[in-house]
């Protein structure tokens, strides 16, 4: 039987998940921007690569959702 990760069922993983990928942002996020900024005088390249890496979240939630409707 295949496992539902996005059910409630599995809350709490899911939810430590998203906890542990804020905490990751939050430490490299600043570090990544300060550079940015040393290095452009912009702080427009972290915002192109916080939309870039957005992008590709969207793209991996879709590829995981279409995987889970073909494992059903």
């Amino acid at each position: 039987m295949v496992k539902i990760i996005f059910g409630s069922k599995y809350y709490n993983r899911n939810y430590g998940l998203i906890f542990i990928g804020y905490g990751i942002g939050a430490f490299v996020g600043p570090k990544i921007s300060a550079s940015f900024f040393d290095t452009t005088g912009s702080y427009v390249m972290g915002y192109i690569g916080s939309a870039i890496l957005a992008a590709l979240a969207i793209v991996l939630v879709l590829v995981a959702k279409k995987l889970q409707k073909t494992m059903n």
